[in-house]
């Protein structure tokens, strides 16, 4: 699979964008990636937007949608230096129980495409923990994390065929 990582923004039609792009190149991608933080705010709900309303734009278009979902709170405020021990002691439940619903929603109500077959949603979780500035990126808090975020989203009944961790 072959893809592109693309701005998303309501002030943009990123879909046009990307099919405009293809055109240019005569070649068509698989993939529209994406990217989210924790923002858990309920006013304005972002989960909703994030998690149901842009990948279902993207696998309406014929792309799978692919979402890296970083643990970080930056643009609602600064992320704190705990932000692993937070996640995994369940501080971000409600949150991630947004989260969960609104995909569960994206691949209950999206219909099989002829190429990829039933809707996925592929997921990479806290990408670049290799890197020293990442608050996440202490070894031993981001296992346990990154361990939390994956048993949380499978228990929640978001099947590995469907949600696929992208490591």
């Amino acid at each position: 699979l072959t893809g592109i990582c693309s701005e998303i923004s309501s002030k943009i039609d990123y879909i046009k964008e990307n099919n405009d792009f293809e055109n240019y190149l005569d070649y068509k991608h698989d993939v529209i990636h994406y990217f989210s933080m924790f923002d858990y705010r309920t006013i304005p709900d972002m989960v909703v937007p994030y998690f149901y309303t842009i990948p279902t734009k993207i696998w309406n278009s014929g792309k799978i949608p692919f979402l890296t979902w970083y643990p970080s709170t930056s643009t609602i405020e600064k992320t704190p230096n705990d932000i692993c021990k937070k996640i995994y002691t369940g501080e971000f439940d409600h949150y991630l129980d947004r989260c969960c619903r609104s995909m569960k929603e994206y691949l209950a109500k999206a219909v099989a495409s002829p190429i990829y077959g039933e809707p996925i949603l592929f997921l990479r979780f806290a990408h670049e923990m290799n890197i020293h500035y990442r608050l996440y990126a202490k070894t031993d808090e981001f296992i346990k994390m990154w361990h939390y975020i994956y048993n949380y989203l499978r228990n929640y009944g978001l099947k590995k065929d469907q949600v696929l961790f992208i490591f």
